[in-house]
């Protein structure tokens, strides 16, 4: 007697997601819209992981796990935030402020000029970035069209060869970064290094 093939039973069952960061949030968000029973396992008694918040126990205060920084790179995170409804907490900013320690504040902000040029103001204007460390920097981002968009060695090592100094990287490379990425540029690659920089000041 022949028998029937089985069908496949298609209908989405559980998952588990490990962690609960920003990676594994979306990640069951997006299991979760397609069906999915899904659990997600936190060691910590927090979710949101470095992108996270807590109450100091002796001050009291809201202390940040990182810099809450979103720029408009970030696309997947901000659908993220769309999809589980909190997109409206995201407040777009016409103008980025770079702040020392004596109180000097240099805004950044587009002048209504075509891009690549219009931070270029902002840039000349910046008063934590001396006549060299901003012409290291402008060649530095010239050099970005030369590197390809895959090219994904040590973000580190591809400063040092591209002549920026431990002062251009503090004060500007490695400052931007931790906000964005919340790492140093030795634990980043060129290719998630580029993007942040090429999508946040190259482009309109």
């Amino acid at each position: 007697m022949n028998e029937a093939p089985l069908k496949p039973d298609r209908t989405p069952g559980r998952v588990v997601v490990i962690g609960g960061g920003l990676a594994g949030l979306a990640s069951a968000a997006a299991l979760a819209e397609r069906g999915f029973r899904v659990t997600v396992l936190e060691s910590r008694r927090r979710l949101g992981g470095r992108a996270g918040s807590f109450a100091d126990p002796v001050s009291g205060q809201l202390i940040d796990a990182c810099q809450h920084v979103s720029m408009g790179c970030c696309t997947n995170l901000a659908h993220f935030c769309r999809t589980v409804g909190i997109g409206h907490f995201l407040r777009p900013q016409p103008r980025l402020y770079f702040m020392t320690p004596d109180g000097r504040v240099s805004p950044f902000g587009a002048d209504a000029v075509p891009a690549p040029f219009h931070l270029t103001r902002s840039f000349l204007a910046a008063h934590f970035l001396n006549l060299s460390d901003k012409g290291r920097i402008a060649y530095g981002w010239g050099r970005w069209r030369r590197a390809s968009a895959e090219d994904d060695r040590p973000f580190a090592a591809w400063l040092e060869r591209n002549h920026q100094t431990p002062r251009t990287v503090r004060r500007f490379w490695g400052l931007v970064l931790v906000s964005a990425l919340n790492e140093d540029p030795e634990r980043v690659g060129l290719k998630y290094a580029r993007k942040v920089f090429v999508d946040a000041f190259l482009r309109h």
